[in-house]
């Protein structure tokens, strides 16, 4: 298939309308730009998008989180050199598509990680069935509950269990 199949934005978090439009189309986050801003990156037939190109060869490291405008573990992991993106996962204010594994399709942000780092709020129902996919769908990826020790100690760790 040719021609976009993703584009990205920088996107204000106070444009409320763009935002709504994002949670309606499906969308990830692929950076932040200071402490107002995100860049998201969206599928042009909309749902959930795929990677972003490598800049390097870098792992990938997907985080299932709430957090618009910023969270430790992804800067941070961002900073130690990962390719880091952010999906705000099912049940997010407004979201407005299927999580894509809930509705018993593969993620594409998934399918291509090679370590997950799951935040999402445990007691929520969707929350739970998006971890208990990934367990299944994604038996060879290493996902990490998220922690309170650092985001780069454990996803190091994961990935060298799994070499």
């Amino acid at each position: 298939m040719q021609g976009i199949h993703t584009f990205t934005a920088t996107v204000l978090g106070r444009n409320e309308r763009m935002r709504r439009l994002l949670e309606w189309w499906g969308y990830a986050i692929t950076g932040h730009d200071g402490i107002d801003s995100v860049q998201a990156t969206m599928a042009t037939g909309g749902g959930m998008p795929g990677w972003l190109p490598r800049r390097r060869s870098a792992a990938r490291v997907l985080i299932e989180g709430r957090g618009w405008l910023g969270r430790a573990d992804f800067e941070e992991l961002r900073d130690a050199g990962y390719h880091v993106t952010q999906c705000q996962g099912p049940g997010a204010k407004g979201h407005g598509r299927a999580c894509p594994l809930l509705t018993g399709r593969g993620c594409p942000l998934a399918d291509g990680a090679d370590v997950i780092v799951f935040g999402l709020p445990r007691g929520e129902h969707a929350a739970s069935a998006v971890l208990a996919a990934h367990r299944s769908w994604h038996n060879d990826v290493p996902v990490v509950i998220g922690t309170a020790t650092s985001a780069r100690t454990v996803v190091d760790a994961a990935l060298d269990h799994s070499a």
